[in-house]
């Protein structure tokens, strides 16, 4: 006999299922983009000094992600499966059991999925561009060139791997200033903001 898996091994259960079809849903997002960027636009405006229209041309639309969007509504729809599984059987008052099953095409279901996974979307554009801007106008503050600028966000590949790297695409906001602020400590030449990066957790 099989056992029953308790509420708390089945929501480990879907992790482990959907949150790498996830992770690897957003990666794809972002190397596309990534990958029709063309630099030379991007430098163009930087050297203009119109960092609006430098993010622009990078061409961060939502329809990037609608790979990612595909992958919220599996997870979703998983998730929702699963809940009605680990429901406890029903009855109506003359003791019958009840038949419930989910149906992710109910349009309620189908409404709050929508409205959420792109309300997610749009948030994730936002603020990518918002963690592009405040790079761009940073490198350009401390210097350095529009070219330089530009590969810092948009990354260079990696000749081995294939795979870009050093980027700020794909960063949240959060996590691009704190590359910004451990790659200041690191160009310092400071011993107190050396320090400060070799403990950084």
């Amino acid at each position: 006999m099989l056992k029953r898996l308790s509420p708390r091994d089945r929501f480990e259960q879907l992790v482990s299922t959907y949150e790498p079809m996830l992770r690897t849903a957003f990666f794809e997002a972002i190397d596309d983009i990534r990958s029709n960027i063309v630099l030379r636009r991007v430098v163009e405006r930087l050297e203009r000094g119109d960092v609006k229209d430098a993010i622009a041309a990078m061409n961060l639309d939502e329809a990037a992600f609608r790979p990612l969007e595909e992958a919220i509504r599996q997870a979703y729809n998983g998730g929702g499966v699963a809940t009605v599984e680990q429901m406890p059987a029903l009855r109506d008052p003359s003791g019958l059991q009840v038949v419930l099953r989910w149906d992710a095409r109910n349009l309620t279901a189908e409404t709050w999925l929508r409205e959420h996974s792109a309300q997610l979307v749009t948030n994730i554009v936002a603020d990518q561009q918002v963690a592009i801007r405040a790079a761009f106008s940073k490198g350009l503050a401390r210097g350095a060139n529009p070219t330089r600028a530009g590969l810092e966000v948009v990354g260079r590949v990696n000749r081995v791997t294939g795979r870009g790297e050093g980027r700020v695409i794909g960063l949240t906001t959060v996590q691009s200033g704190y590359v910004a602020r451990a790659r200041d400590e690191l160009l310092s030449g400071e011993p107190d903001q050396l320090r400060d990066y070799l403990n950084r957790k």
